[in-house]
Order: structure tokens, then C-alpha cells, then sequence
């Protein structure tokens, strides 16, 4: 198990997270599993670099379509679905421009 803090740049998850907050990101053996429906990840893309997305759903073969919680993001619909290979990692924790942490859970339906 690894923490890794990564700085949020973009809007692709606003409301959520604002450009210039912090994350804390779990970075263990989610390959070896799926993630879980509604959770924030981080994803490899090889060509975007790392991206955080939430988890929208999940195929059969353990493939992953997310999308930003902001409605004009890139999502699986122009990028596709993505292999539990490319996930990073999952984030845990916010730390917002200012102000305390929250913890980061399931978006609500």
C-alpha cells in the first residue's frame, strides 16, 4: 500500500474537487479487484497522463467506464472504457485550496 498526494488541475470533477486542491490517493492492489460503483480513481492514460474520474460502471471482464463529475468533462464516451490495468490508484482524502480535509465517498443518486 501506497499514499500518494497529487494536485487536482482542471474542472473535469467540480464540484467535487477545485483546480488546486489536494488528494490523497490510495495506490494498492486495486488492479486486482474492481472498483467500486460511485468511488474516485485515478486512472493512467497514456496519452492525457494521470486523470480522476468516478467510477460509472463496471463490465463482466473488469473494464471501467468513468466520467467527471463536472458534465462538460471528458468521459468512457470519448475515451473509452478502462482496464483495471490503468487504474492508479483510488483517492481517499481531499484537502481543499483552504480549509480541512473530507473524506472522499460515493456520490449520492
Amino acid at each position: 500500500m501506497v499514499l500518494e498526494v497529487l494536485r487536482i488541475t482542471g474542472t473535469s470533477m467540480a464540484p467535487t474537487f477545485s483546480d488546486g486542491d489536494f488528494v490523497i490517493a490510495l495506490s494498492d492492489d486495486v488492479c486486482a479487484r474492481p472498483p467500486a460503483l460511485g468511488s474516485v480513481v485515478i486512472i493512467r492514460h497514456p496519452g492525457l497522463g494521470l486523470l480522476v474520474k468516478r467510477v460509472l460502471e463496471v463490465d463482466n471482464e473488469g473494464r471501467v467506464k468513468v466520467g467527471g463529475d463536472n458534465p462538460m468533462s471528458v468521459s468512457s464516451r470519448e475515451l473509452g472504457r478502462f482496464e483495471s490495468s490503468q487504474i492508479f490508484g483510488r483517492v481517499l482524502l481531499r484537502f481543499p485550496k483552504q480549509g480541512f480535509p473530507s473524506l472522499v465517498g460515493r456520490k449520492a443518486a
